[in-house]
Order: C-alpha cells, then structure tokens, then sequence
C-alpha cells in the first residue's frame, strides 16, 4: 500500500484545518465543461477520474491510494496551489491535452505522468513540482512537450522515460537529490539553463543538453549517454561512473575532474565490454582513478584499454588504484595526449 509524503500529509492538514472537504466519488468533466475547486475546499480523489474538459484547482486536489486521473482530448488542468497525483494518464489516442502548474501551483508528483499517443500533449511548469522519497517521473510516447520555467525538486527518484521532449525555459531549473534518470530514448534537451545534483545520483542513458551550466556539486555521475552544456563542472568528492554495468559516457565539453573519482570497470576484450569516458574538449585529470574487473574477467599481458578519451588529456590522476594482477603481469598506465590507456605488461 502506498501511503502519503509527510508533505502531502502536511499540506492536506493544514488545509482540512482552514476549509471544507469533500470526500469527493470520482467524478468526469465532460467535453466542454469545468469544474472549479475553490481556495476554501479540499478534494480527495478515488478510483478513476476521467476530465475532458476544464479543471480549475484553487484549494488543494489530492489523489488518494490507487487513485487515477485521466486525461482526454480536450482536457485542460489549471493548478494554482495543490495538486499531489497517484497517478496520471494522458490518454492514449491522438489531441491536445494540458496540464498547467501555475507559478503559485505546488504539484507533487507521487508514482508517474503517463503520456500515450499524445504526441501534441504539454505540461507547463511555472511553479514548485515536488519528487518526494519515492520513484515519479515522466513517461510517454509518442514525443510531447514538458516545459519548465519553475523548479523541479527532485529528492526521490525522477525518471524521464522513452522518447520525453523535456525542455526548460529561461528561469528553468532542476535541482536533484535524489536519483535523476534519463532513458536511453529520454531527452532533456533545448532551452536548459540550469541542472544541479547536491547528492545522490545523475543515470544519463539519452540525452541532457543545457545552454548554460550542468552542476554535479555531489553524488554520482553515470549512464550510457551524451552529456552537452556550455559549462559542465564537477565538484570535489563526485564519482563518475560510465555505464550502467559496462559502457561508454559522453560529455561533449572541456572538464576538469577536480578532485573527484573515475570508476572504470573492465569485463572484457571486445568493443563495450570495458567502461570509456569520453570527452569532447580538453579534460584536466586529478582525484582518484579506480579499475575494477567485472564478470569474472582475467586479463594477460598485451591487454590493452582506452579508459579515458578527449580532445586533450591535461595533467594526470593524483592516485590510481589498480586490481591486483598474477606476479608475473602489471598494469602500464599511460598518458598519450588524447588518451588514457591502461596495457598489461
């Protein structure tokens, strides 16, 4: 059973405590129509909600356990001040649908935003949309349009799903403590001024691109995709880690690892079978470079791994841990301008 965020629990609270309530049955809006929450009510849904034309929320609309809205053609949903979802549908065939979270709106995202056959779907943040400590995200097909001038909170775990057309406006931003993940077909592309990771962990398997800063200030960094920005900055103490188990991470900009850790796993021979960061810019070295073998793989001597490629490699790791070899072989760590490859001699 899931239960309630303290923060819901709070907001649903304070605002049983100043208004009415209305332990409401699920209810539709048909086709043209709209219904009006006023600031004074609190609206607890149940089961299946189905809205296909206007909802306006000034009070505090709240999806109970299992609960379910759906959106069809035609729907439009105005937040202004609280909105906490089990769960939503776009529904999946083709028209526009919105979902507006004006700047006073507080949404809280409580499991996922699914959005099916809804290829001219938008939602517009303009307010707080809050991940508290549970797994929420945005996932659809085919590509739709999340546009954000607000901020995301993420302190749970964030997932942008297959084929997500993620985009933030000019005050955008993405604060993530949590886990942040973007599927191999996810974007969070265009205008994206501002990502930051205080703690916990970035997966990049798609695509983030922003025209100013990519902040990772603590966490992990990992994943299978393309990293763009025009500064991307890592803070001491982060660690990098390519893949997901094994794989190649890309970030098309100059960087310095400034202190951080690079984990490289190694479980083979063969194209992707060892972890790569590849660099599109000059890479500045410091911190830690840790190797560990994966999959029970044994290497011999003429073994040879580009662990680290850039348009430049500047300087060098200031401690390398290595795994431990037969007594016979050893590891040659080498520096070769663009590279960094890592033989058994």
């Amino acid at each position: 059973m899931k239960k309630y965020h303290l923060l819901s629990m709070f907001f649903t609270f304070c605002l049983l405590a100043a208004g009415n309530t209305n332990a409401a049955t699920p209810y539709l809006v048909a086709s043209g129509g709209s219904l009006n929450i006023l600031n004074t009510e609190t609206r607890i849904l149940t089961g299946r909600n189905d809205i296909a034309g206007t909802l306006t929320n000034d009070g505090a609309l709240i999806g109970g356990t299992d609960s379910a809205a759906f959106l069809d053609v035609g729907a439009v949903v105005n937040n202004n001040r609280f909105l906490a979802l089990d769960t939503l549908f776009f529904v999946g065939k083709p028209g526009m649908r919105v979902l507006n979270n004006n700047p006073t709106g507080i949404l809280v995202l409580l499991t996922f935003l699914d959005i099916y056959g809804g290829g001219n779907s938008i939602i517009n943040n303009d307010g707080l949309i809050n991940i508290p400590y549970n797994e929420a995200g945005i996932d659809g097909y085919p590509e739709f349009t999340f546009m954000n001038t607000g901020i995301i909170n993420n302190n749970g775990r964030f997932y942008v799903g297959s084929i997500s057309n993620c985009m933030n406006g000019a005050n955008g931003k993405i604060i993530n403590k949590g886990i942040f993940e973007i599927d191999v077909h996810g974007k969070l592309n265009d205008a994206c001024p501002s990502y930051q990771q205080l703690s916990g962990q970035t997966i990049v398997n798609g695509e983030i691109t922003s025209l100013n800063s990519i902040k990772i200030d603590g966490g992990t960094l990992s994943g299978n995709g393309n990293i763009t920005g025009s500064s991307v900055t890592i803070s001491p103490n982060v660690t990098i880690e390519p893949g997901t188990t094994l794989g190649t991470l890309t970030i098309n900009n100059n960087l310095s690892l400034n202190n951080s850790s690079l984990v490289i796993e190694i479980g083979g021979r063969a194209p992707g079978q060892s972890d790569r960061l590849t660099v599109n810019g000059n890479v500045s070295l410091s911190g830690t470079l840790n190797v560990i073998l994966a999959n029970g793989f044994s290497p011999q001597a003429g073994d040879s791994f580009d662990i680290l490629t850039a348009t430049s490699v500047i300087t060098e790791f200031t401690t390398v841990n290595l795994p431990e070899l037969p007594s016979n072989l050893n590891w040659d760590l080498q520096y070769l301008g663009n590279r960094v490859v890592l033989s058994v001699i």
